[in-house]
């Protein structure tokens, strides 16, 4: 692989090491993708006592979004926004929410008519039917049934026993993602929520063509996706999206012990928090609930108390850029864990930025299996968020020597024994000055060597970036024979044209041959 400094040439050489190496190239159990944990929800079976109330537990589900580098929506579950799974369907509710944590424009819809432009609502228990008839699958690397149960037995995120609520984010997560911190469980309720798919339609996930993910989608990825050749999850994964799981909850607000208000709700505790807000500036009879309506009014337990705390982050999440409305800005900022004070949540708290009340995440990444290069003397990511601190980059897959007709049985035949080199070869192209005996000017392409860099023993998927805006790739070559020495003299004095690279062959090119 070639790329360029100043639009010229990378060169890139991939060795495929087959002696004297033990390192094992199997694919972890979860080969395509796994999770960093943000959230972890609050912990199961944590009480609080409250009045009797009238609220149903089946009065609640979860809102879950797939978000882009500025929080916004990234793909579409049967061409809307958001999934909400639920554990029933909601009465006819007064105002409905549309609000997404993470999104830095905060402007809730509080109309039914544009939640059910944005949202896509089925049960948990249709869902699982779906599945259970063959209507619906999903592709996982676990076992099918295992994972199928995981999506029925999610447990409600706020419970009642016996007079006492309580908050179960940890046992939601269990469910979810599974009980690890580091990858997502082979048989976690995501892989089916994630990857689902119907018989002749295809996958319900598909990527908005407007979303941030710093390089687009690919012609070649979005055939793979239409064709079943790939999954959502691998799309995701493949971008380091984030998987957003906010509880959803609906009810009729009261006023008093006896006394209902006009008004119910449905939505996440930030529409919530969003819509209670609306009716104290209006006016309504909300605004003379208890407190003022402050915390949710009469049923301050389920609104301003643990229903608002039973799920929550656990590690604070940066987000690079925020949506204004028009455009994506880029501005860090930073979702922190909550701190339980004991107090309830009100509605200005719960509806804010900060801190993560009501919300899981987890970030989707590619597999311990994979790596990236890029300059990191010229351009460092110190930022292990998304792209960092260069967002402004173009990835491109190496060649794969498992599937390559030339290389694939040798690969084979020692797959337990590979170890994986990268050099990378920076060039410049230069333009050389001459004056003649007539003195004139003339200007003559050619390119000048810059450094050599090697990375041993590295992963064996790799993806390529461009290094924006200065470098850009142009070819690549590999081996995958034999022990292949760098140089005789040191790795700053490699070229392109130096053997053992001059000797490889070209297999991929973005210049004509």
């Amino acid at each position: 692989m070639r790329t360029a400094l100043k639009s010229r040439l990378l060169a890139f050489l991939l060795a495929i090491v087959t002696i004297m190496s033990l390192l094992s190239t199997t694919a972890s159990a979860v080969d395509y993708v796994d999770v960093w944990q943000s959230a972890g929800g609050s912990g199961a079976n944590n009480a609080s006592v409250t009045s009797g109330g009238v609220w149903a537990p089946r009065y609640q589900g979860f809102r879950i979004a797939i978000l882009d580098y500025a929080g916004k929506p990234a793909f579409t579950f049967n061409g809307k926004d958001y999934l909400d799974l639920l554990f029933s369907y909601p009465y006819n509710c007064s105002y409905y929410g549309l609000e997404n944590k993470t999104d830095g424009y905060r402007k809730a819809s509080i109309y039914r008519s544009d939640w059910e432009s944005k949202c896509y609502a089925i049960t948990i228990s249709d869902l699982y039917s779906g599945i259970n008839s063959g209507q619906l699958s999903f592709k996982t690397n676990g076992d099918v049934s295992i994972t199928a149960s995981n999506l029925k037995n999610i447990p409600y995120h706020l419970d009642r026993q016996n007079g006492y609520w309580y908050k179960q984010g940890t046992k939601v997560k269990e469910k979810m993602y599974g009980i690890s911190d580091d990858k997502i469980d082979i048989n976690a309720a995501l892989f089916a929520i994630l990857n689902l798919r119907a018989n002749g339609v295809g996958y319900f996930w598909k990527p908005k063509s407007d979303i941030f993910v710093g390089q687009p989608y690919s012609s070649a990825e979005l055939n793979a996706l239409a064709n079943n050749q790939t999954t959502p999850m691998d799309l995701m994964g493949s971008r380091k999206l984030v998987v957003s799981v906010e509880p959803i909850i609906w009810n009729q607000l009261r006023i008093s012990k006896s006394q209902f208000s006009r008004y119910s709700v449905y939505g996440t505790q930030t529409d919530i928090g969003f819509i209670c807000k609306k009716l104290i500036e209006w006016g309504t009879d909300f605004a003379g609930s208890d407190g003022g309506g402050k915390n949710g009014g009469y049923d301050w337990s389920l609104f301003g108390k643990v229903g608002r705390k039973a799920m929550v982050l656990t590690k604070g999440i940066r987000i690079h850029y925020y949506h204004n409305g028009t455009e994506d800005i880029q501005q860090t900022w930073v979702i922190d864990p909550p701190v339980d004070n004991g107090k309830a949540v009100d509605n200005d708290t719960v509806a804010a930025m900060q801190p993560g009340w009501s919300l899981h995440l987890y970030q989707l990444r590619g597999s311990d299996d994979q790596t990236h290069t890029y300059d990191s003397h010229n351009y460092p990511i110190t930022d292990p968020n998304p792209h960092g601190d260069n967002p402004n980059y173009k990835e491109h897959p190496a060649p794969d020597p498992s599937k390559d007709p030339c290389t694939s049985t040798t690969v084979e035949k020692n797959k337990d024994k590979l170890h994986y080199r990268i050099v990378k070869v920076y060039d410049q192209e230069v333009l050389y000055a001459s004056i003649d005996e007539n003195g004139e000017l003339t200007l003559t392409k050619g390119t000048e060597h810059v450094s050599t860099h090697v990375r041993e023993q590295t992963l064996p998927k790799i993806e390529v970036q461009d290094e924006m805006p200065e470098y850009r790739m142009v070819e690549w070559k590999y081996t995958y024979d034999q022990y292949v020495p760098v140089t005789e003299g040191g790795t700053e004095s490699t070229k392109w044209e130096d053997e053992p690279i001059a000797g490889r062959t070209v297999v991929n090119s973005d210049i004509a041959a």
